[in-house]
């Protein structure tokens, strides 16, 4: 055992000075090397020594003469036993141990299988007696206790019948639900009375041309694209993932591009509206995505100036081509890179119509829900009284993409950042100021 000093206001010999106790003697040093021994008493016998409490203290073991052992007894005491070959041959005690530092009820196991009781704690503990009643309340009540059982028998299965029927009631109307969206979407808008309408194919067609939709092109909102093989022409097929959800985004699609038709926009092939299942069959373009060529985390070699000029003037004329030249101006109201798609030599094509709206030529405004992708949507939004031209300010968003390489909204960024339009008006600023 080694004792060595703290160091304190006063006290300014740490680690310099120590004392070791052993079971024949207690030792001082300095610390040196070799350790300086300052001081050395000597005992008498040999102890052993513990530190408890901050104090030293010994206990000396009889010296042994025979053979002994230490024992560890039921009612808590450490008994040291010696073999006696005096009168008869036999095992003797020769010390409680513990005795002269214990008492009795500090002793391990004394109070029972639940370890020390402390002298100083009080403990209070209470007896329950069964008492057997009197025949009489007793039948009286189990009289009590059979209606009793009975009143719940009756309620639990009261309960049972009543979730059955809920059961039965709400499966039954999801049922008839799903019918009513498995049912064709000619009851909703009329596809063979338009002229000029796509081809229509039938679902098992455009699940053998894609392979069972085996090879993914993309993702988007409302449904997946998967390429195909239909006649010899690789196309793109559109799977709209919920019938409900996406319903009057295909009906839109459909009403808009798949009656008209223009070197910039992606020429609607044809359609599948058959129970739950919502196709579009579009044309294939081999470049995928402007997304996928513009922004600087791509992977794809970086487009020259002279490319992204024609794919700006190409995007122009699909969004002049909507606003003015069509019967009624058709909004698109999603204009963004996702939605430009490009062909093998990079000229570009509008793309995704399930946002658009149709106004007619005397309108000016029309009042609509809120649409589109944050980052691109106009001002006039915020009155829900839009026109056409809403689109202008997303065309402005797509061509500071295209020249800066960045997107509209980078939430890596410092706050004062985030918006690639605000970064921009403060480049304007600084810029003429210069």
């Amino acid at each position: 055992m080694r004792l060595t000093a703290d160091t304190s206001g006063t006290n300014w010999t740490q680690n310099q000075m120590y004392m070791t106790v052993v079971s024949y003697g207690l030792y001082a040093y300095l610390e040196s090397t070799p350790p300086a021994q300052l001081y050395f008493s000597r005992w008498a016998a040999e102890k052993k020594v513990t530190f408890t409490n901050g104090s030293l203290g010994s206990i000396v073991l009889p010296a042994a003469r025979y053979i002994q052992f230490l024992r560890f007894e039921s009612d808590g005491h450490l008994r040291l036993y010696e073999w006696s070959e005096n009168i008869r041959e036999e095992w003797t005690m020769v010390s409680d141990v513990m005795k002269m530092f214990l008492d009795d009820c500090c002793f391990p196991t004394a109070c029972g299988e639940y370890g020390i009781n402390p002298e100083t704690v009080q403990y209070n503990s209470s007896a329950y007696i069964k008492v057997q009643l009197s025949s009489s309340p007793t039948n009286k009540k189990v009289g009590l206790s059979k209606k009793t059982n009975k009143k719940v028998i009756l309620g639990a299965t009261f309960a049972g019948i009543a979730t059955v029927v809920l059961a039965t009631i709400a499966v039954t109307l999801y049922y008839v639900q799903r019918r009513r969206w498995n049912q064709d979407i000619d009851g909703d808008f009329n596809f063979d009375q338009l002229p000029g309408m796509p081809m229509r194919f039938s679902y098992e067609k455009l699940r053998l041309c894609t392979e069972d939709f085996g090879k993914t092109l993309g993702e988007g909102g409302f449904g997946s694209v998967f390429q195909g093989k239909l006649d010899g022409e690789t196309v793109a097929v559109k799977r709209l993932e919920s019938a409900m959800q996406g319903k009057k985004e295909f009906l839109a699609e459909v009403e808009t591009i798949g009656r008209i038709e223009f070197i910039n926009l992606v020429r609607l092939i044809g359609f599948c509206a058959e129970k739950s299942h919502r196709l579009l069959v579009y044309e294939y373009m081999p470049r995928g995505s402007l997304d996928r060529w513009i922004y600087c985390r791509h992977n794809n070699a970086p487009l020259d100036w002279a490319t992204r000029y024609r794919i700006i003037l190409d995007s122009a004329k699909g969004l002049c081509y909507l606003h003015e030249e069509c019967r009624r101006k058709i909004a698109h109201l999603d204009i963004k890179p996702q939605n430009i798609l490009l062909d093998e030599n990079f000229n570009a094509k509008l793309a995704d119509f399930g946002l658009s709206k149709l106004i007619d030529r005397d309108q000016s405004r029309v009042i609509t829900v809120m649409r589109g992708t944050p980052g691109y949507l106009a001002p006039e939004w915020l009155t829900s009284r839009i026109a056409e031209k809403v689109d202008i300010y997303s065309f402005g968003i797509f061509i500071m993409e295209i020249i800066s390489g960045s997107t509209c909204i980078d939430y890596s960024q410092p706050v004062e950042r985030i918006q690639l339009i605000y970064l921009l008006r403060e480049t304007a600023k600084t810029t003429c100021k210069i």
